[in-house]
């Protein structure tokens, strides 16, 4: 499960919850879509890549699925399914935890600029890859 914990640690960093500067962090999340790139130590390897997208439902709970690399010796990326995930919130309204479970951990983040980006951050002791996340917008109305 070395590979899933990998990805959930890339959504998570990716993927936190967006906030109001009056709001709570998580408050941000209801039905909206996030997608990013961490990048960072994970265990012996020190650059570990991972690409995230995760879409948090009217009740700010997240589903998506992430991609890791992280062994260069390796040709192959694990790719693991997220749902369920829990975003928690910070007193100061500005960042919190994404919970993935417990076999993936949390994620802390900040937001910035309203929720527009996500600073996300792995928090499982010898893998900080971290990155940035960031807002998609609607699809686009084609004639």
């Amino acid at each position: 499960m070395k590979s899933a914990a990998l990805i959930a640690t890339a959504v998570a960093l990716l993927l936190p919850c967006a906030a109001h500067a009056e709001g709570k962090a998580c408050d941000g999340l209801k039905n909206v879509t996030y997608a990013g790139i961490m990048r960072g130590k994970f265990d012996a390897h020190p650059d570990a890549f991972a690409g995230v997208s995760l879409t948090f439902d009217e009740h700010g709970v997240g589903a998506g699925r992430g991609v890791i690399a992280y062994d260069p010796a390796s040709t192959a990326a694990v790719q693991s399914p997220y749902s369920g995930v829990k975003c928690t919130s910070n007193p100061d309204g500005k960042s919190g935890l994404l919970n993935f479970g417990p076999s993936l951990g949390s994620n802390s983040f900040t937001v910035f600029d309203g929720g527009t980006r996500i600073w996300t951050r792995h928090e499982i002791p010898g893998r900080p890859i971290a990155g940035w996340l960031f807002k998609q917008p609607a699809a686009p109305r084609l004639p």
